[in-house]
């Protein structure tokens, strides 16, 4: 991607730039507010991309396609009021206030959240999303079709990322073209970064987080390191579980799969160890290594809560005793998504099969949960080649590629173990699919009859040189 490009496109952009300023016009002025943010950040993550010497055209092509997408379905989202699971009820309203109030502040002149809470006393203060958009509308306008549009750039950024790891893992670009784009029509990607939902900064860092943890296992180099710590404390603070599974990923590949001198790798080893163990304390205030969570999770009083009572239908509807642990404080909307989740060895393998392959067919309820077939369909197509990319990577020695699947199987244990809802567990395991749709690239090759004559329609964009 140089000058050239642009000169030999540029039909094509002023196109599209004329296109965008019909759509200004059209819909008013926190839409046209978002989409010229979209074009500043978009310019920056093009000319970044430039400087760190990326000169083929297909990374570029493929953030533009993904932010065409994400951008089309979340202002339909958006102007058609498109809210069919949620009953209009959610974090987001939420969200969309609390950063209403933090940006009135901030252009008053007050930045602290404390004080800001004191002033609205329905403030939400559990993690920064709201306080960054609240940044983002004191330097624009409080309008919510402007965090959304920002959460199309974190999307569009995500599958940047995605791109990168495939390379990273042996990976051939036109193969990490593919999966970008099949990572970008995510259903449950689509819909949750279309609300303003921590979902998609939380992705976005979970993933840069994996990207990095790549890179430090192939080469090692300080500075990697410290991208790599911020994206941990960033990941563990929006959510806090991923940022968990991601240490213990990397401390674990660390030592088994790291390409460096043994004295080395245990003198270094030892450090991360020690300073790892500052993250949950720093993004979540969770103690040294998040003993506090260990503490409050993991006994089996609040397993059986979490498992068998929080969106349990039947508890909501059953009278309350003295003697009985109600589940106040859980959601009260999305019920009709519980499954029964028994605490035994059979129950927790068999959650781990729901999480990684649910809800099967025979689990859908009613015709509005049929929607998610539409996901989990492809999904089961998907792991074909997913396995096939993995045995590849195993014969040839990728070990580079483990933690992918490392962070894969323990997010997916995590997950198993506390939620028995899949409206949540849907939302919660974005990242973990597609850190495994990263193997899916390298099982899409040439001795494959499915994967040439799916490949057809993007011969023209995914021909090499």
């Amino acid at each position: 991607m140089n000058v050239n490009f642009f000169i030999k496109n540029k039909f094509i952009i002023i196109t599209i730039l004329v296109l965008f300023l019909i759509i200004i016009f059209c819909f008013g002025r926190g839409l046209s507010v978002g989409l010229i943010l979209l074009i500043i950040l978009s310019g920056i993550t093009f000319f970044s991309l430039h400087k760190l010497g990326f000169k083929d055209r297909k990374i570029y092509l493929l953030f533009l396609i993904v932010i065409a997408i994400h951008l089309s379905t979340t202002l339909f989202m958006y102007y058609a009021d498109f809210q069919p699971f949620s009953g209009h009820q959610g974090d987001y309203i939420g969200y969309q206030k609390s950063a209403v109030e933090f940006s009135q502040s901030f252009r008053h002149g007050n930045f602290s959240v404390k004080d800001i809470a004191l002033q609205y006393p329905d403030l939400y203060t559990g993690h920064y999303y709201p306080f960054i958009i609240g940044i983002l509308y004191a330097l624009t306008m409080p309008e919510e079709i402007i965090g959304l549009i920002f959460n199309v750039w974190l999307v569009a950024l995500t599958i940047i990322f995605v791109y990168l790891i495939i390379l990273e893992i042996n990976g051939i670009s036109k193969n990490a073209f593919i999966i970008g784009l099949i990572t970008a029509i995510y259903p449950s990607y689509i819909f949750n970064s279309g609300l303003l939902l921590k979902d998609a900064i939380e992705v976005c860092f979970v993933i840069l987080g994996l990207l990095f943890l790549i890179k430090i296992i192939k080469k090692f180099a300080w500075y990697n390191f410290l991208i790599l710590y911020l994206a941990l404390i960033c990941a563990t603070h929006f959510r806090f579980y991923n940022g968990y599974a991601l240490i213990f990923t990397f401390i674990l590949s660390w030592f088994l799969f790291a390409n460096i001198n043994l004295k080395r790798k245990i003198i270094y080893g030892i450090i991360f160890i020690i300073i790892l163990g500052f993250i949950p304390q720093i993004a979540a205030n969770q103690g040294y290594y998040g003993i506090n969570s260990f503490k409050m999770y993991l006994n089996l009083e609040r397993v059986n809560f979490y498992r068998q009572t929080v969106y349990n239908p039947a508890r909501y509807n059953a009278p309350v005793s003295s003697t009985t642990t109600t589940a106040t404080s859980a959601p009260t909307i999305g019920l009709g998504s519980s499954f029964v989740a028994e605490s035994t060895p059979l129950g927790y393998l068999k959650s781990f099969v729901y999480v990684l392959l649910g809800p099967l067919p025979w689990q859908i309820k009613n015709l509005l949960q049929s929607f998610v077939l539409i996901e989990t369909i492809p999904w089961y197509f998907l792991l074909f080649f997913i396995v096939d990319g993995i045995i590849i990577l195993f014969k040839k020695r990728v070990k580079e590629a483990a933690p992918l699947l490392i962070f894969g199987i323990i997010a997916t244990v995590v997950i198993a173990v506390f939620e028995s809802n899949f409206g949540i567990i849907v939302r919660i395991r974005i990242p973990i699919f597609i850190s495994l749709l990263c193997f899916a690239s390298l099982g899409f090759n040439e001795n494959n009859i499915l994967y040439n004559y799916l490949k057809q329609p993007f011969v023209y964009f995914l021909n090499e040189g």
